[in-house]
């Protein structure tokens, strides 16, 4: 959220005779032409010296505002420990070299590799010293936001939790936009309501059974989702999209809200990733391009879930239907062996499942049922068209009648559903057994009628 001044206000600035200069002319343009931050210390750590590109680079007005100032003074705990022992390394004509943060004039915090080196007078004194900083801000930046961004990658690939990965993909953007809070809140299933939030710096800006009206003057947030484009508050207690809930930004003690809508690979909205602000103003470049990224990441984690959760949805739908379902259903591979199965009341079956799984139809069957159904699984997978095959087993002294239905399914396996068909066989049979011997009836009826009438005449 600092600001930092512009080079045409730093190539304006004048050059102060306070400043002490290296005494030679050479040494002189070689270190103001560096693009590091240079330095020139006396053996007291003091600073005699900045060079253009230091003033820069530490957003100073002037190099005076560094001259006469202990060096040390600019480093911090650790980083403060290794400086003293750049120092004393380099007073003793030794390189000291070291790598830590440090605040610019107007409170940016930067990462440097610095080394510190002696200067040394004809007769090989140590009369002063040069430390040069390079300023690996950017690159220190970059490989944290690739390191975090892995991080956060990992947790949707391997399932985590949805709202562990937003909080880590949170923290993640508030690390690399220092003195930022943000958040993130996803649309209920309607469209018309935000109800579900994120934010772990801001604790309490999202209660359990928050619900937000999604409309054109609903903060920045409810704002973005119903225009589906990013909306910049520069000061909640006044802008009058927040009308309705300045009293949120005083709570909470944020002025500037800025917000982007977080969208589907099919452009529907999501929800919407927020930034916050101390103070009133309008986003920078980084920061508008760490909430366009915090948006993407958290679109490709809420659509992941919802996909896991459709998929929870029809699994439970299936194993409700399967439940209802009396008959059995047997999956078998290429080679005929029996990988899975599907049982209402798996103690019914004629063989338990320990006995059955990983063998091959003719282990488990009869000759004649498995030659049987064989068959039947080759005219299935050769015309891809569901294929009916009867057949009986013994069992108990009783003969059992089973109705298999065939069908190919994953390429090279089939699905066998194997309905039990014996009351409904034995049914039949009684039908048949009872017209013949209707039909005997009748005959044995008519040849006595016919054997009267013979007699008769």
């Amino acid at each position: 959220m600092a600001q930092t001044r512009t080079d045409t206000q730093l190539n304006e600035l004048p050059v102060t005779h306070e400043v002490a200069r290296p005494t030679d002319d050479i040494n002189r343009r070689i270190v103001d032409s560096s693009e590091d931050c240079l330095k020139i210390l006396n053996l007291d750590g003091r600073i005699d010296y900045v060079n253009t590109a230091g003033v820069r680079h530490m957003d100073l007005c002037s190099p005076a505002e560094m001259v006469g100032r202990s060096w040390l003074d600019y480093w911090e705990e650790e980083a403060r420990n290794a400086a003293e022992a750049a120092l004393r390394n380099a007073k003793g004509g030794r390189r000291g070299v070291f790598q830590g943060p440090s605040r610019t004039a107007t409170g940016v915090m930067k990462w440097w590799d610095v080394a510190v080196t002696p200067i040394t007078d004809t007769t090989g004194r140590v009369v002063q010293l040069l430390a040069v900083a390079r300023d690996l801000t950017e690159r220190r930046r970059e490989e944290a936001f690739r390191a975090g961004q892995h991080e956060v990658l990992e947790m949707i690939a391997t399932g985590a939790p949805l709202d562990e990965i937003l909080a880590s993909l949170v923290h993640l953007i508030e690390r690399l936009c220092e003195g930022s809070r943000c958040s993130v809140v996803l649309v209920d299933r309607t469209g018309t309501h935000m109800r579900y939030g994120v934010a772990p710096s801001i604790p309490g800006l999202f209660t359990p059974g928050t619900e937000i009206t999604i409309g054109p003057k609903a903060g920045s947030c409810g704002t973005a989702i119903y225009l589906g484009k990013p909306v910049m508050v520069a000061d909640a207690l006044s802008d009058p999209l927040w009308e309705g809930a300045r009293d949120v930004a005083r709570t909470f003690g944020f002025r500037a809200c800025w917000s982007v809508p977080i969208l589907a690979s099919d452009r529907k909205v999501l929800g919407s990733f927020a930034m916050y602000g101390d103070t009133a103003g309008m986003p920078s470049g980084e920061e508008l391009r760490q909430m366009d990224i915090g948006a993407y990441i958290a679109g490709i984690a809420i659509e992941r879930e919802q996909a896991h959760q459709a998929l929870r949805e029809s699994e439970e739908r299936n194993r409700a239907i399967l439940r209802a379902i009396p008959d059995w259903m047997f999956v078998l591979g290429a080679d005929r062996v029996f990988l899975h199965y599907h049982a209402k009341v798996p103690a019914r079956l004629m063989v338990p499942p320990s006995e059955f799984l990983g063998r091959t139809v003719r282990e488990v069957r009869p000759p004649a049922p498995a030659e049987a159904l064989i068959a039947a699984f080759e005219k299935a997978l050769a015309s891809d068209e569901p294929e009916k095959v009867e057949y009986t087993v013994a069992a108990d002294d009783q003969e059992l009648f089973y109705e298999a239905t065939v069908v190919r399914c994953d390429d090279d396996k089939v699905l066998s559903i194997v309905r039990d068909i014996t009351d409904r066989k034995r049914a039949e049979l009684d039908a048949v057994a009872q017209r013949h011997e209707l039909a005997h009836l009748n005959r044995v009826a008519m040849l006595g009628e016919l054997t009267g009438a013979l007699a008769h005449e």
